[in-house]
């Protein structure tokens, strides 16, 4: 397995278990928003996340969504069909 599909793999495990969220801060930290896009795949998931986030020099979790990085990553998320939703409490 070449180092690439290796990273992909462990960001794939890891965006699926927290549930392609942005997390609150805290250590009971629930998802606050969500990537949605009708008729997605986990696995396009995962390929169209880990792609923009490299493009952007994003680390996939612990990201702060005022920043550049993050609005490069959201347009590129955007660019691909996804929107970028608001889970309700």
């Amino acid at each position: 397995m070449t180092r690439f599909a290796q990273i992909a793999a462990l960001v794939a495990a890891v965006a699926f278990a927290h549930g392609c969220s942005t997390l609150q801060a805290g250590n009971d930290a629930e998802p606050t928003h969500r990537w949605e896009r009708s008729n997605t795949t986990m696995a396009e998931y995962n390929y169209d996340n880990t792609s923009c986030a490299e493009e952007s020099a994003i680390p996939l979790r612990g990201v702060a969504t005022m920043t550049e990085a993050f609005r490069r990553y959201q347009h590129c998320m955007e660019s691909r069909g996804y929107a970028w939703t608001t889970l309700l409490p």
